[in-house]
């Protein structure tokens, strides 16, 4: 799937440029016409993706998580995916990390501040919702 480029938010474009898929959180389908969950928004940096997922409790709240894989080749040229991390992809994984957390305080605070202006919330928005 292609993916596009995202800037820092300096504007400068300098530092390390990640791959952001599926920034509208589709829901494609699988080989058997059911609905696949896909991740709410995925930032990609090298080998690294890391993968937001939007969830929502019984009582409404939503909150995100995040998961780490990393994408290799192997001997034959297929393309495989792993949890596991060795050293040269630590760095690249802390990165991704940081570009989700900016991410999810981002679409959090957008959603506090959105609730704050049409007066059906307390709060001045500046609140860390977790």
């Amino acid at each position: 799937m292609a993916g596009r480029r995202k800037k820092n938010g300096d504007g400068e474009g300098e530092g390390p440029a990640a791959v952001v898929d599926n920034p509208n959180g589709t829901v494609p389908e699988d080989n058997t016409g059911e609905e696949k969950r896909q991740p709410f928004h995925r930032i990609r940096m090298r080998s690294v993706t890391g993968a937001i997922w939007q969830n929502r409790s019984q009582e409404g709240n939503t909150w995100f998580s995040v998961t780490l894989t990393r994408s290799y080749r192997d001997g034959q040229g297929n393309w495989h995916s792993t949890q596991s991390l060795s050293g040269p992809d630590l760095l690249v994984a802390a990165e991704v990390l940081r570009e989700c957390f900016a991410w999810i305080c981002d679409a959090t605070q957008r959603t506090t501040q959105s609730v704050s202006a049409n007066g059906t919330g307390g709060g001045t928005g500046d609140d860390i919702p977790f």
